[in-house]
């Protein structure tokens, strides 16, 4: 792999759509061992988009010094923890109780969010980094595989989540799906330098003061 930051920059939206789309063929019938009535699955179904274009909004306020892959690692982990949940997980012994599945529908949609606005961005940075005088073909060329990468993640979702459901029940399905993204981020925080990307975003917290200063005294 002769480009790993590219690589797990552009298949974090692979993931984090498989880990949104991989329930929708069996929540439902997930949330019938509830005895949930049929005219309220619609409800538990909006908790996850919701919670998504919350994130959308709350994300401006995030810290511009933190590195685009501190972040895409960081919400890689907290994507595990809200499969985890969702499940809820037996691995875990997490009690089966359609709350801990409400934490993981709104830690899903807040974590899939994200994941999907840090990770083309990211891409585009090492892409030019590793190509440079190419902006423009290089940016043409990360847009399409960036989206087909949310192809794969839309297709491969659902079907694999029905696939293990039905072989290993829903509550396993999860687990195996929190396995599959620990296992990934921990990928890209070893070939993608994720120390690196941290010791960077913390010695442009630490020269924040300076760049200030230097900013007011322009301004007097």
């Amino acid at each position: 792999m002769r480009h790993p930051k590219i690589f797990f920059g552009c298949f974090c939206s692979c993931f984090a759509y498989f880990v949104y789309s991989q329930q929708e063929p069996i929540l439902a019938y997930r949330l019938r061992d509830f005895h949930v009535p049929e005219a309220m699955l619609g409800n538990y179904f909006a908790i996850l988009p919701v919670f998504y274009m919350l994130a959308g909004v709350l994300m401006q306020y995030y810290p511009k010094w933190m590195d685009n892959r501190v972040y895409l690692i960081g919400i890689g982990y907290l994507n595990t923890i809200a499969a985890l949940f969702n499940g809820p997980s037996q691995i875990l012994s997490l009690p089966d109780s359609i709350w801990c599945i409400i934490v993981g529908q709104m830690l899903i949609g807040l974590t899939c969010a994200q994941l999907n606005v840090f990770a083309l961005p990211e891409m585009m940075r090492q892409a030019n980094k590793a190509f440079p005088g190419r902006g423009n073909d290089v940016n043409d060329y990360c847009s399409g595989i960036f989206n087909s990468c949310i192809g794969i993640g839309q297709v491969s979702g659902p079907i694999i989540g029905a696939f293990l459901t039905s072989k290993i029940g829903f509550r396993s399905c999860e687990d195996t799906i929190a396995l599959i993204t620990f296992t990934y981020y921990s990928l890209y925080f070893i070939l993608g330098d994720g120390r690196e990307a941290i010791n960077h975003s913390i010695a442009k917290r630490a020269a924040l003061p300076a760049v200030q200063k230097v900013e007011e005294s322009e301004l007097e």
